[in-house]
């Protein structure tokens, strides 16, 4: 098995969970996407994930550090489209300056 998370993946997953949380359990998802029982361990470990284990298997859910994570991921998002936005506008002025 290997050792690495695919980032847009793993990124898609915990935006999913959020739209669910705090009641939405994921199981086989989150295996999928993180392979390794080490891996998910250490991030319950850091409060990312909550495993939660059953008589079936585990379920998990996220953890209070990940709702930090998926805001840092909502204001890169917002300053992207900040700095697109930007852009644009300073372009626009400059347009506007070299027809006068």
């Amino acid at each position: 098995m290997t050792e690495e998370i695919e980032v847009e993946n793993f990124k898609a997953l915990f935006l999913d969970m959020y739209r669910g949380f705090p009641r939405w359990l994921y199981g086989k998802q989150v295996e999928d996407i993180i392979p390794t029982k080490r891996m998910r361990e250490e991030l319950e470990r850091r409060g990312f994930l909550v495993i939660e284990r059953e008589q079936r298997g585990f379920k998990y859910s996220l953890g209070p550090n990940a709702l930090l994570l998926i805001s840092a991921w909502g204001t890169e998002k917002l300053t992207l489209h900040i700095m697109v936005l930007t852009l644009f506008v300073v372009g626009l002025t400059i347009l506007t300056f070299l027809k006068l």
